[in-house]
Order: structure tokens, then sequence, then C-alpha cells
């Protein structure tokens, strides 16, 4: 029965470690965002853009090893990527928990044939750099780009892309 205890402060004395105590710990906060976008109907070609195999981890204890975090090598690879290649942003999703450096992250974009093979050696270009950057921390880190054939998809119309990747 906890019903005896107040107070506003709590002071997290776990260290993850039996018989361990800590005096401060890496603490947690959270914030939502809400970006107002417009979506378009576009048909191109459609590509699915993976950063995984990352070494992840909690992000109170491995924060300091300078492990990569795929939603963010996600948002510089669609950051980079746009100045070299025109493509429309479908789907976007990465991470798995609020404490935890995001591992894995994944894109679905529609592609113009004109733009399609300055697309693809852009992508791959910035998974090169990836590797480079992370080979100590990530070894086992790869962007996998999937071609998925041609498609129909709603997708961020132009002013919303530019938005979002500048956020």
């Amino acid at each position: 029965d906890l019903s005896m205890l107040e107070g506003k402060m709590l002071i997290n004395l776990d260290s993850e470690e039996e018989g361990e105590f800590l005096t401060s710990c890496a603490g947690g906060g959270r914030a939502n965002m809400f970006l107002p976008i417009s979506r378009d109907e576009k048909e191109g070609i459609a590509y699915q853009i993976s950063v995984e195999g990352l070494t992840g981890g909690h992000s109170g204890m491995e924060i300091t090893k300078e492990r990569a975090n795929a939603n963010k090598l996600m948002g510089r690879l669609l950051f980079e990527v746009r100045k070299e290649a025109e493509f429309h942003l479908a789907e976007l999703a990465g991470g798995q928990a609020d404490n935890a450096i995001p591992r894995d992250c994944s894109a679905v974009v529609l592609v113009d044939e004109a733009e399609q093979a300055a697309f693809e050696a852009a992508v791959m270009a910035m998974g090169s750099i990836f590797q480079n950057e992370q080979k100590v921390p990530d070894p086992e880190l790869k962007v996998v780009l999937t071609n998925l054939g041609v498609k129909d998809a709603e997708v961020l119309d132009r002013s919303s892309l530019t938005q979002a990747l500048m956020v």
C-alpha cells in the first residue's frame, strides 16, 4: 500500500544493475508535434527505402556510444537525395519505443521515370556515407532500396514535403 506517499518529484534510483543505485538518470520527455500537411494523388515508380541493421539500444544506457538513430538517418537521406532528384513521399515509419535508439526506418516514395537513375544513385551514395560514418558503432548498417514498380499513391504535396524535411 503506497497511499502514504506524497510528492511532486521522483528521483529514479534504478541503474538497471542488481544491487546498484544511482542518484540521477537520463530522464525522458515527450513532445507532440502537429505539422499541417496536404496530400496529392500521384503515379510513379514506387521505391521502399530502408535504413536497417543499426545496433540501437536503450536511450539512457547506450546514448554515449555514438550509435546512429535510424529515424535521423532517414531524414538526412531524404533531405540530401531531394537535392539530386525529385520524389514524392507516401509513407514513413521508424522506431519501436520512446526510450530506445531506433534501429530501423523505412519510407515509400514515388519517383518519375526521368528522375529514376539520379534518385537511385543518390540513395546508394547516402548509404555508403552512412556506412563509412558508422562503421564502428553500427557495423551492420545498410540502406536497402527496393523497386516496387509503378503505383498510384497519396503523397505529401511539394510544400508539405519541404516543410516536413526542414523540421
